[in-house]
């Protein structure tokens, strides 16, 4: 079962979150870890905001005991992350040898007052598989029902992009099943994501 993961890093710098990202030998915007749907990074609230999709919750405590807590500790983070875990209700993504390259990627975070079931009739009508690539524009997304509200999670190419889908899909098909707009959106300018490997 796919795993939400939400790190926030307080007082953590971008310089810091390259240091670990180093040191575990990865590369921005590449291929991520074994075990890794998808990951980004944004700077948030005074620190690094962490957010992953993991195949297994299993992989994702390897990876945190034996990477991520002593590579950040190495990088000069001292402080142990703010960690919130999810249910991975769907997701999708591109492999890491099929994301475009934007110049300016963001991260959007929907709360919806709605359902599941609601969720599935809206990408129905948008045709969009499950756990396939999502729409052109689209790098990845994943949803979660947490304390009762439905958080869509997405990182599109770009603003605009992002903007027109919402506009003519997501807005028609969500008023169509009744669902309202969404309580709250909020936006990262990405710093770094990557996803699985092809």
């Amino acid at each position: 079962m796919a795993i939400g993961v939400r790190l926030h890093f307080p007082n953590a710098t971008t310089a810091q979150y390259d240091e670990v990202l180093r040191l575990m030998g990865l590369t921005q915007r590449g291929a991520g870890p074994a075990g890794l749907l998808f990951h980004w990074a944004a700077e948030d609230s005074g620190g690094m905001l962490v957010t992953d999709v993991w195949r297994e919750l299993e992989r994702f405590e390897q990876f945190a005991r034996d990477e991520i807590g002593p590579f950040s500790r190495q990088a000069g983070i001292t402080a142990a992350p703010e960690t919130a875990l999810s249910v991975v209700y769907n997701y999708n993504f591109r492999p890491a040898g099929e994301l475009p390259l934007p110049g300016a990627p963001i991260a959007v975070v929907m709360d919806y007052e709605g359902s599941l079931a609601q969720y599935d009739e809206v990408m129905d009508m948008m045709d969009i598989p499950r756990e396939g690539p999502g729409p052109e524009g689209n790098l990845f997304h994943w949803v979660s029902e947490i304390d009762g509200v439905i958080r869509i999670t997405d990182v599109w190419q770009d603003r605009e992009t992002f903007d027109d889908f919402a506009e003519h899909q997501i807005k028609p098909y969500t008023t169509k099943v009744g669902v309202a707009a969404p309580a709250t959106v909020t936006f990262y300018d990405l710093h770094n994501y990557f996803t699985a490997g092809a």
